[in-house]
């Protein structure tokens, strides 16, 4: 029995939710692009440990869809168009060279360039923002059409530049947007991301850098590792993490081959292996993973790398530091073991502070006695 509305407590306008009943729903199959492992219109994570190859697989998988090709598990691929956006690799001497190895149609891989429109004056300089532009991309796909597949390398830089990265409230909220758009548009989004350093031994999805956020809200979450079994060898494998609409386990074998394209020109390309079952975590694991430097280390050589022609912003560097996948506790540590200085510059709200290399690391960079 329906109760008559009291309009004194709920005024009768149109600012109400939606409600849809379930009776008019209509259930529908996913759409796989490649069955348990990339859906149309579903969002998707691939991290790791830098060397991995990240970039490489996720061309490869490109590569696959770009000519109808042939997945790992040995399915065919449904040809269509790629989208492609990175702000960590050339296009011309490292991205193109690998397609081009893999023997993927470039007629159906595009890049994302500048945009057309720009106004030096709104601060726009024509280059695109994956955190502010993506409604523009959206109108670029629609006019390519049939594109299956969007790679974002980094999945960061889809963040507001005020995001804080470990939030998981501000994080869901700036990839939301994705998660929309790859439903609208029924395509694949994959975004590239790292692993956390120092991590070793945690849950694949746990060492998602940055907040939980990116590992939950993508629906599958992908992972790639290095390791070495207990012969020396080495082994890299290619793992499904989590998955909210399939199987959350098995993967595959890979290598990571270096070959050439021309008298000049030197890449690498992806050659599968065999199909391994088992978890993410124990697929990772059964050898032990790459990490012959530690973490500390690194970014020791990171920030005598960055410093080395004087001093930068504390906040770019612990930016950066954040995207390469370095814990504040490894800053904090191999800035104390290598000496590094904070400077300030300017008095109260106008003040900024520096990191800066101590003269005796200069002098080591240098070459003096």
């Amino acid at each position: 029995m329906n109760l008559p509305i009291n309009t004194s407590i709920f005024p009768l306008n149109n600012n109400s939710v939606n409600l849809i009943r379930a009776s008019d729903i209509h259930p529908k199959p996913i759409d796989w692009l490649w069955k348990g492992w990339l859906a149309s219109g579903k969002f998707h994570i691939l991290g790791g440990i830098a060397g991995t190859g990240k970039t490489t697989i996720s061309l490869d998988l490109a590569s696959i869809i770009s000519k109808g090709g042939i997945y790992p598990d040995g399915s065919e691929a449904p040809q269509g168009n790629v989208v492609i956006w990175t702000g960590e690799d050339d296009i011309k001497d490292t991205i193109t060279p690998r397609l081009i190895a893999m023997k993927a149609n470039l007629d159906q891989i595009h890049f994302v360039g500048d945009q057309e429109d720009f106004d030096i004056f709104e601060g726009n300089n024509g280059a695109f923002n994956p955190s502010k532009d993506m409604d523009k991309l959206k109108i670029a796909i629609a006019k390519i059409g049939n594109v299956k597949l969007l790679i974002i390398d980094p999945v960061v830089s889809v963040l507001d530049k005020k995001t804080n990265s470990h939030a998981n409230a501000e994080v869901r909220k700036d990839l939301i947007p994705l998660v929309k758009m790859a439903e609208e548009m029924n395509i694949a989004i994959l975004g590239i991301t790292h692993f956390t350093k120092g991590t070793q031994g945690q849950d694949p999805i746990e060492r998602i850098t940055g907040s939980l956020a990116f590992g939950a809200v993508a629906r599958i979450v992908l992972v790639a590792s290095k390791n070495t079994n207990n012969e020396g060898e080495e082994i890299r494998i290619f793992a499904r993490a989590k998955s909210n609409i399939g199987l959350d386990d098995n993967g595959f074998e890979y290598s990571l081959d270096q070959t050439s394209i021309g008298e000049d020109i030197e890449t690498s390309k992806i050659t599968w292996g065999k199909f391994r079952q088992g978890s993410a975590k124990e697929l990772l694991f059964q050898g032990n993973e790459d990490s012959d430097r530690s973490s500390i280390e690194e970014c020791m050589e990171y920030l005598t790398e960055v410093l080395s022609d004087g001093k930068v912003l504390s906040s770019e560097i612990k930016s950066d530091c954040k995207e390469k996948g370095f814990s504040e506790s490894t800053l904090k540590r191999a800035k104390k073991k290598l000496g590094v200085i904070s400077d300030k510059d300017g008095f109260g709200k106008d003040s900024v502070w520096y990191f800066k290399l101590p003269k005796s690391v200069k002098d080591d960079q240098r070459g003096s006695p």
